[in-house]
């Protein structure tokens, strides 16, 4: 929720919506983001980091580029070329060791983010980019705290920590966000999702360090 808080409160100054001019699709693709790609997506990541370790679970998340290049190529028509051939080639092929419900979980979301980065794509031809974040994670932060109610989980964070998940929100959603969004304006959808999605790789790598996940076999 705090993540979403810098964008709900500058994209009104920064952009101007024009409501009687979206599309009925517009709306539909705007509310199915919000609902589906951010906020279904996100409770099933949370679902599969509880159950698998963080360098495992950002490595199969690698699967996202490859639902978003084939997602645009049928949606959107943009053609696919050697770049994008290629980087599918190299996704990884460790799901089959992962621990099935971990698995189950992980491609959910991986297949809810992967198809929307073309839906993006063509919510910017209505939508100003921070605008529709903004709503998108303005509705993900109201999902994500019913479903922690739901499930009996305490929303107060101890001081010590507060730090450090502003920090997180920070990073990991209002730069995630903005920077991916504004990303599409210049680049395809499978270039901004190829590119984006070489994350998992450094935080694999930053496991080890910070969390102390030395990459394995799986």
């Amino acid at each position: 929720g705090l993540g979403c808080l810098p964008l709900f409160l500058l994209s009104p100054f920064l952009e101007t919506v024009r409501l009687g001019d979206l599309s009925p699709l517009g709306w539909f693709l705007m509310g199915w983001m919000a609902i589906v790609a951010l906020g279904v997506a996100y409770l099933a990541w949370f679902g599969a980091l509880a159950r698998l370790p963080a360098s495992t679970a950002t490595i199969g998340t690698l699967l996202v580029p490859v639902v978003a290049v084939l997602a645009t190529g049928l949606l959107l028509g943009e053609p696919l070329g050697l770049r994008e051939w290629v980087a599918l080639a190299f996704g990884p092929a460790e799901y089959c060791a992962l621990m099935l419900l971990g698995l189950l979980l992980l491609m959910a979301t991986a297949v809810n983010w992967g198809a929307t980065w073309p839906l993006m794509k063509f919510l910017l031809t209505e939508w100003p980019p921070l605008t529709m974040r903004a709503i998108g994670s303005a509705t993900l932060a109201v999902m994500l705290g019913l479903g922690a109610l739901a499930f009996g989980i305490k929303l107060y964070v101890p001081r010590e920590q507060r730090p450090r998940l502003v920090l997180f929100s920070l990073l990991n959603i209002t730069a995630w966000m903005a920077f991916g969004t504004l990303a599409l304006r210049w680049l395809t959808a499978s270039e901004a999702a190829i590119l984006a999605y070489t994350m998992p790789v450094w935080a694999a790598l930053f496991a080890w360090p910070i969390l102390g996940e030395k990459p394995g076999p799986t």
